[in-house]
C-alpha cells in the first residue's frame, strides 16, 4: 500500500512535470496545470464515484477496474469483502452444528443472558416449556414459565444445586433444572425428565 502512494506521488509529479513542459513550449504554464490538474481531479472524482456506485452494490460484482492506487483501494475491497462473506459462512456452519447437537440432546436447553432473558433454546424446551419464537425471545424465564420455586432458584444463582418441579406442560413429567454460567455474562439452563 505504501508502494502504492508513492507510485501516485510520482505519476502526479510527473503529469505536473508534463504540464510545465507543455505549457513552457506553448508559453501557457498555468493554462497547462490547470488542464493537467482538472483531468486528475475529474480522475480522482470519477473513481470516487464509481466506489460509491460499488459499494452500495458490491455483493455480487468485482471491483471496478482502475490504475494506480485506486486500484489497491478497490482491490483491497473486495478482498476484505471476500473475507468477511468466509467468516459469515463459517458462522452460520457453526451455529447450524450447534443447533444440530442441541437438538438431538436429550435435556431441554436454554440460553439466556445473565439477568434471565432468554435468548434461544431448543425444540423440545421450546415445546415442554412453552416457549415461542420470536415472541419470547428476550422475555425473563421466570415470567415465561410461572413457578415460584423457579424464580426463587434464579435468584439464588448457585450453579451446583438443582431445582426440582412439575414441567409446565406436562405436569406428569418432573423435571430437574440446572442454571450454569458461561461465556460473557450468559447462562445455561439445562433440564431434564427425571
Amino acid at each position: 500500500m505504501i508502494n502504492s502512494w508513492a507510485e501516485e506521488f510520482w505519476r502526479v509529479i510527473g503529469l505536473l512535470g508534463l504540464a510545465v513542459l507543455f505549457g513552457s513550449i506553448f508559453d501557457h504554464i498555468a493554462i497547462a496545470l490547470v488542464l493537467v490538474l482538472g483531468g486528475y481531479l475529474i480522475w480522482y472524482l470519477r473513481n470516487l464515484r464509481r466506489l460509491e456506485v460499488w459499494l452500495r452494490n458490491r455483493r455480487s460484482s468485482l471491483p471496478p477496474p482502475s490504475l494506480g492506487i485506486w486500484e489497491v483501494i478497490f482491490t483491497e475491497l473486495y478482498r476484505s469483502q471476500k473475507r468477511h462473506q468466509k467468516r459469515q459462512r463459517r458462522i452460520v456452519q457453526l451455529l447450524s452444528r450447534f443447533r444440530e447437537v442441541t437438538e438431538a440432546m436429550p435435556d431441554w436447553v436454554v440460553v439466556m443472558r445473565a439477568d434471565g432473558e432468554v435468548e434461544w433454546w431448543n425444540e423440545i424446551a421450546g415445546r415442554l416449556f412453552g416457549l415461542n419464537y420470536p415472541a419470547d425471545v428476550g422475555q425473563r424465564l421466570t415470567n415465561l414459565v410461572r413457578n415460584p420455586g423457579l424464580h426463587e432458584f434464579f435468584q439464588r444463582g448457585d450453579s451446583n444445586e438443582f431445582y426440582h418441579f412439575p414441567a409446565p406442560r406436562d405436569q406428569e413429567k418432573n423435571i430437574s433444572v440446572r442454571i450454569t454460567p458461561y461465556g460473557n455474562d450468559q447462562s445455561l439452563l439445562i433440564a431434564r425428565d427425571v
